[in-house]
This record gives C-alpha cells, sequence and structure tokens, in this order.
C-alpha cells in the first residue's frame, strides 16, 4: 500500500512544495471522479498497487 505524497514522489521527484500541492489537488479530483478506492488510516490515504498504477498513468498526463 502506498501513500498518495510516495506516488507522486515516484513520478515527480524533483517537485517542489507549490507544484506537489498543485498536482494533489489534481490527483484527488481524479480520484473522486473515477472512484478509486482506497484505505484511510487518519488523515492518511493509502493506494493499492492497481489504484497507484491508475494514478501514476495520471501524473504523466500533468505536465508541470
Amino acid at each position: 500500500m502506498q501513500k498518495l505524497r510516495e506516488i507522486i514522489t515516484y513520478v515527480y521527484p524533483k517537485a517542489t512544495s507549490a507544484e506537489m500541492r498543485s498536482l494533489t489537488a489534481n490527483i484527488d479530483r481524479f480520484i473522486n471522479e473515477e472512484k478509486i478506492p482506497f484505505v484511510k488510516k487518519g488523515n492518511t490515504r493509502y493506494f493499492d498497487l492497481e489504484a497507484a498504477s491508475k494514478i501514476q498513468e495520471r501524473l504523466r498526463l500533468i505536465t508541470i
């Protein structure tokens, strides 16, 4: 299970904090629209491998 921040960092390892916030907002909308499943523990969302790969594909389409 991967955290959203780990998934974003894998695709964009040198993203600044402002870019990270922007990417997180974009991916949050994508997760809600596509109803991607996740497990929430506290304030942290964990994604399985299938969900993480969908998120990574979407991240590759976003330019920063």
